[in-house]
């Protein structure tokens, strides 16, 4: 993990020799003028700060602008960790650092002063081409309108099947990642055009350690990952009040056989939804991590959200559960196309051991299958899945070279730190990203 170093001489003594060059930097991205720092923030945390960003010198900084998401970052970190860019996380505040540098090694998290947006210090990263955003905060559109020059790319926590996850939002940026063309789709449904360009299908996000099964069949292990109640009773894809009663049967009829994994953001809205997960806690999952209760699980049992997509990696059966009286919804999974090889579970008509048995032959294994290798863009595994990550990537800042050419922009020559560098060892590991300094 990345270690947090508390050393005001050190921080003094390496912003004293980097005082040029750091200044040299520290400009307005478009207007040139020079940027000035709130009077109330501390002049050794902000020079900590400063050489955090200088030091290091990212490629490609994933940002939140406002609240930061754990569970975005879960999907997003195995990429972080295997891609061959120098990557940071840029967020205005963060409870969990400490917690989230343990998951990500040699990657600096910046928690940046509430008082201070981010574009005030990234101009000391002569580096840093491409910014990357896991959600669509409003505070975005500032990030892009500061930086111009650079590449800014919607990365999205998931390939969702939700009709909220094609947002208009999405024009804002020089790039979006997405699963596939199917993904894409959802955009033209929605009625939003943006070229096809704009949009790079990198494959679904997939989990280390999660096991193709070429040969799965349906079995009795049943894993319910329920959504979250998203903003707004309009967006609310969760069937978690609904099927709970459904669940109690099952769990009572097949000890052991049901397993949980909800929506970490569940009750998010609405209140009344902690409690009902509250009561999932009746059948916990024997393992917590993703991987490991993908692969213990026979059926995944979810409703339209991102978790599955990760799934059908496993090439195992899904089913969504939905109400034979629910019109919306039994129309939205036919306009996706879900059907086409994702099971339906009447719950209101029949049991979940009853439906179970009715699909044992698995009738819609090979269009399964069909749609997880397109969703996955051919990748194997998850090394492949990150390898289409970093082309990706090298696509984005082959674009951002050309987009310096074409405008004639030259990149400001600065002064070099002279002499020797105090604290060598030190700047070495902030360099490597081992180390991060605190005030």
């Amino acid at each position: 993990m990345t270690q947090v170093v508390s050393n005001p001489k050190a921080v003094s003594q390496l912003f004293e020799h980097h005082a040029e060059t750091i200044g040299a930097l520290l400009f307005h991205p478009v207007t040139g003028s020079p940027i000035e720092f709130p009077a109330g923030v501390s002049s050794m945390a902000l020079s900590a700060s400063l050489l955090n960003i200088h030091l290091y010198d990212p490629e490609v900084v994933l940002v939140w602008n406002n609240q930061f998401q754990p569970h975005h970052l879960a999907i997003w970190a195995p990429y972080i960790r295997a891609s061959r860019y120098r990557v940071a996380i840029v967020c205005r505040s963060m409870p969990q650092a400490a917690k989230v540098r343990e998951s990500l090694p040699n990657t600096p998290v910046w928690a940046l002063d509430q008082n201070i947006l981010a574009y005030q210090q990234l101009p000391v990263a002569p580096s840093l081409k491409v910014f990357l955003y896991p959600d669509n905060e409003r505070m975005n559109e500032h990030t892009v309108h500061n930086y111009p020059r650079h590449m800014h790319v919607h990365i999205g926590h998931g390939d969702s099947d939700k009709s909220t996850s094609a947002n208009r939002f999405g024009a804002l940026y020089d790039h979006v990642f997405l699963a596939d063309r199917v993904a894409l789709e959802r955009y033209r449904r929605a009625g939003i055009e943006i070229p096809d360009h704009h949009f790079l299908p990198i494959g679904a996000p997939a989990s280390p350690g999660v096991r193709f099964d070429p040969a799965a069949a349906v079995g009795p292990n049943v894993l319910y990952a329920p959504t979250w109640e998203g903003t707004s009773s309009s967006k609310n894809f969760s069937s978690l009040p609904d099927v709970l009663p459904a669940l109690a049967d099952f769990a009572a009829g097949n000890p052991g056989q049901l397993a949980c994994r909800p929506h970490a953001y569940l009750g998010g809205r609405d209140p009344a939804y902690k409690g009902w997960a509250a009561e999932l806690a009746r059948w916990p999952a024997p393992q917590s991590q993703k991987a490991a209760q993908f692969n213990a699980s026979d059926v995944l049992l979810c409703d339209v959200s991102g978790i599955l997509s990760e799934y059908l990696f496993t090439g195992k059966p899904v089913i969504v559960p939905a109400a034979s009286d629910n019109a919306w919804l039994m129309a939205y999974l036919e306009q996706a196309r879900l059907l086409d090889f994702v099971y339906r579970w009447p719950f209101d008509q029949v049991s979940l051991r009853d439906f179970l048995g009715r699909i044992a032959a698995d009738p819609l294994r090979a269009q399964r299958l069909k749609r997880r290798d397109d969703l996955i863009a051919g990748a194997k595994d998850f090394d492949e899945a990150s390898a289409n990550f970093d082309r990706a990537l090298d696509s984005v800042i082959l674009n951002h070279f050309w987009r310096s050419r074409r405008s004639g922009f030259t990149a400001p020559v600065v002064p070099l730190a002279q002499g020797d560098e105090p604290w060598a060892t030190l700047s070495a590991q902030i360099r490597s990203g081992a180390v991060t300094l605190a005030a």
